[in-house]
């Protein structure tokens, strides 16, 4: 049999608060959580990053 799939997540370029149309909160790019997020998403079994660019 093949691999399994394999998840990514995307890890913005912009540094504009709610540049994707998203809800910017307070503390949105505090270290807790810039650190939370790829935590959670690793452990969830997410395996990777896109990191936009241009």
């Amino acid at each position: 049999m093949g691999r399994g799939t394999d998840y990514l997540w995307y890890i913005p370029n912009d540094t504009k608060a709610g540049h994707r149309g998203d809800v910017a909160v307070e503390g949105h790019d505090s270290l807790e959580a810039l650190t939370a997020q790829p935590t959670g998403l690793q452990e969830s079994g997410w395996t990777g990053a896109l990191i936009g660019t241009g």
